[in-house]
C-alpha cells in the first residue's frame, strides 16, 4: 500500500477524533491541527525545495509578525465567548451541556488554530494579570 493513502487516512481518522472530543469532551483541543496539517503536508509533499523554502519563510514571516503586532481586545478570550455563561449551561441536563460544548467549538477550533489563545498567556509572561 502506498504511504499516501494510509497517511490520508490516518490523518481523517485523526480529524474525526479530534472533531468528536470537541464536540464531546474538551473544547481547547489540537487534534485537528495535527489532522489537518498533516493532511497539508502530504499535499505539499511534491513540491520543490527551492518552492518549500520560499512557502517556509513565508509562513515565518507571517507568524512572526502575528506575534509581534500589539494585544488588543478582541483576541481576548473573554471578549469572544460568554465563558459565565457557557457554565451555567455545563451544570444542566446532558442537552444542555452537549449546546454548551457544540455552540463555541469552531470557535475555540479557529482560536487554536490561530493561536488566538496567545494575549492572555503572553500577559502572563509579562507579568501582567489576568481577569
Amino acid at each position: 500500500m502506498a504511504p499516501a493513502p494510509r497517511l490520508v487516512r490516518r490523518c481523517l481518522a485523526l480529524l474525526t477524533l479530534g472533531v468528536l472530543h470537541v464536540e464531546l469532551l474538551w473544547l481547547n483541543d489540537i487534534l485537528t491541527l495535527f489532522a489537518v496539517l498533516g493532511l497539508l503536508l502530504v499535499a505539499l509533499r511534491g513540491i520543490g525545495d527551492r518552492a518549500a523554502l520560499i512557502l517556509a519563510g513565508a509562513l515565518l514571516v507571517a507568524w512572526t509578525a502575528t506575534w509581534l503586532l500589539p494585544d488588543n481586545d478582541t483576541r481576548d478570550l473573554y471578549s469572544v465567548l460568554d465563558l459565565p455563561g457557557y457554565a451555567q449551561q455545563y451544570a444542566g441536563s446532558f442537552s444542555s451541556t452537549l449546546a454548551a460544548q457544540t455552540e463555541p467549538a469552531p470557535i475555540f477550533l479557529i482560536l487554536v488554530w490561530t493561536g488566538g489563545m496567545r494575549p492572555a498567556s503572553g500577559a502572563v509572561c509579562r507579568g501582567q494579570s489576568i481577569r
